[in-house]
């Protein structure tokens, strides 16, 4: 460039456009080696936000559309995978937490929409299951309660008083 410009061949103006370009194409190269080493270790995350950079004039433009495109794929797959160890573990919240906080990046994928429904149908389960359960076991310990056993049960009051009301009775 200095060459072109002691001939006076190019404005100067133009000169420093060409000059920018050169610049912008050198960052968006290291964008894209840096995108590629973060995708064969596995950081999908921080592949796509270098691939993001690649300039359309770099020459590895092409390859780096299906890099981002294969980095979003397996952050996906990653991240439902982790999801479906939580939900097996009953972390119902955590899981749609998760995919919430990467909703951004997942955009609207189908494949996510469904993993939501079928978290949540899940949850809902597991919340009706254990609601029975322990209206179950409240309803068994309600009607064991005597005069008799009261104080040898477990029973915590949140105040300083306790009081045992028999409906039946009416007492």
């Amino acid at each position: 460039l200095k060459e072109i410009q002691r001939y006076n061949i190019i404005s100067y103006v133009q000169l420093h456009d060409i000059s920018a370009s050169i610049d912008s194409i050198a960052d968006s190269t290291k964008n894209y080696n840096t995108g590629i080493d973060y995708f064969n270790n596995g950081n999908y995350l921080e592949a796509m936000s270098c691939l993001k950079k690649v300039s359309a004039l770099d020459l590895n433009y092409v390859d780096s559309l299906m890099y981002l495109n294969n980095s979003k794929n397996r952050f996906e797959k990653d991240l439902l995978a982790y999801c479906d160890n939580l939900v097996s573990n009953d972390y119902y919240n955590e899981a749609l937490s998760k995919i919430s906080n990467n909703s951004d990046i997942l955009e609207d994928d189908i494949n996510v929409q469904e993993k939501i429904v079928e978290i949540k149908t899940k949850q809902q389960e597991y919340l009706n299951k254990n609601s029975a359960i322990v209206e179950a076991s409240s309803r068994a310990l309600t009607t064991a309660i005597s005069t008799n056993n009261i104080n040898t049960l477990n029973i915590e009051s949140t105040t300083s008083y306790f009081i045992n009301v028999n409906l039946k009775n009416q007492k």
